[in-house]
């Protein structure tokens, strides 16, 4: 388990500017947005949140009054050092650690896809690089039937097989189907949690987070209740956290319908929806609505998930018509604000018309970037500026068709000593 960490400077400002803590309801913590209009002034400012920590003189300036937050306010909220120390004492304790969102460890996939809604603050307990993994998003109905859960299990036991850990809210049924399958397949779970951490960790969790195996997380203060709305909020980040969706389950109402329709209007990852002569309306509508259907056979392993997710992926970039363009996101975390520069050569450099054929131009380009220098999957996508699932798709195709090879230690991407031109 991942406990003791320290809390950057950061986050520790953070915390005091958003987060409730114990004892201290004599001033209110910044909303969501308020958060966000105080970082992005900031930003402009080339000051961080940790700044205020040292110099509380810049809630003096005049221009603060732009964000519509009272500086004095900011000034008794930033007063709670010490209660902040106590709080951060009893979490160390409890296993917890902090993640802000300017933090280097904080899940790029989650600020990428929610942007202005990405939580500030993320709680946790358990292997917190588990967030940096490839994941797949498996949720349901709670009362689903047993071909659903039977499903998710398949679908989490393929997700092990791949080396993808699953992401789930952790409720029962489809959600902890999921969940049990890929544990006990040895792979790999995030949970986000619709509560906070403070409790215990419930006895059937403790040794797959003591293994790590399992990493618990929740945008929501520890001492925080299970609330409907919550449960209904954590939809976002359980999507967020995801190189995709899979719905396995879905009446026409409730948590997975709610955070279905969600996913179809902010458009966060490619999703898609259990497909079966058996399947219920909710199922049936959301493959109506726009939802790429999977079958069982799709799930039977770990090639043919590989094959529907490589579909998902290439539709919804299509959709998006942005593969090749790195989202223009508007900064608002405790980061400042850079202009992007493309790399020379960069597939961001001229987007390709649909006539091209994408992998070949994608092996062209990764053979000019790994001729010297061995690559493994992440640096690949980072490098020609492709979603991380994209990059290990191709990849995968350009080993067994011989154009890459890729090597054990390290476990990096390189030329073939003799191999055959692209054809």
């Amino acid at each position: 388990m991942t406990a003791g960490l320290p809390i950057s400077s950061d986050t520790q400002a953070t915390l005091m500017l958003f987060s409730p803590l114990v004892g201290n309801t004599d001033v209110r913590p910044l909303s969501l947005g308020e958060y966000n209009a105080l970082a992005k002034w900031l930003a402009a400012r080339s000051l961080r949140p940790s700044d205020i920590l040292t110099d509380r003189s810049i809630l003096d300036q005049p221009e603060l009054m732009e964000t519509g937050i009272d500086p004095q306010r900011l000034d008794r909220l930033m007063e709670r050092g010490m209660a902040l120390a106590i709080e951060t004492d009893r979490w160390s304790q409890r296993g917890l650690w902090v993640l802000g969102r300017g933090d280097e460890g904080y899940p790029k996939r989650l600020r990428n896809a929610l942007r202005h809604s990405a939580p500030p603050l993320l709680f946790g307990i358990g292997r917190r690089d588990l967030l940096l993994h490839d994941g797949l998003c498996i949720v349901g109905s709670r009362e689903a039937s047993p071909e659903a859960m039977a499903f998710a299990r398949r679908l989490a036991e393929s997700c092990a097989q791949s080396g993808w850990s699953v992401i789930s809210g952790g409720a029962r049924g489809i959600d902890q189907e999921a969940m049990n399958g890929s544990l006990e397949l040895g792979g790999s779970v995030i949970g986000v949690m619709a509560e906070g951490l403070a409790k215990a960790v419930p006895k059937a969790l403790r040794a797959p987070v003591m293994d790590g195996c399992l990493c618990l997380i929740s945008p929501f203060p520890p001492e925080a209740r299970w609330t409907p709305a919550r449960a209904m909020e954590r939809n976002k980040y359980i999507y967020g956290l995801s190189m995709a969706a899979v719905i396995a389950e879905s009446d026409i109402k409730g948590g997975t319908w709610a955070g279905a329709q969600e996913n179809l209007r902010c458009r966060w990852v490619p999703a898609g929806i259990r497909s079966e002569p058996n399947g219920t309306a909710g199922n049936r509508k959301l493959e109506d609505l726009g939802l790429l259907p999977i079958h069982d056979a799709e799930v039977a392993d770990g090639s043919a998930l590989c094959a529907w997710l490589e579909q998902a992926v290439n539709r919804f970039d299509r959709a998006r018509d942005d593969l090749f363009t790195p989202r223009q996101a508007e900064v608002i975390d405790t980061q400042v604000e850079t202009p992007h520069e493309e790399a020379p050569g960069s597939l961001s450099a001229e987007a390709p018309s649909p006539a091209v054929d994408l992998f070949k131009l994608f092996c062209t380009l990764l053979e000019a970037r790994i001729r010297d220098v061995p690559l493994n999957a992440a640096e690949v996508a980072e490098q020609l500026e492709i979603q991380p699932a994209q990059a290990k798709i191709w990849l995968k195709r350009a080993e067994d068709e011989g154009i890459v090879t890729l090597g054990t230690k390290p476990k990096k991407y390189r030329l073939p000593t003799q191999r055959l031109p692209l054809g």
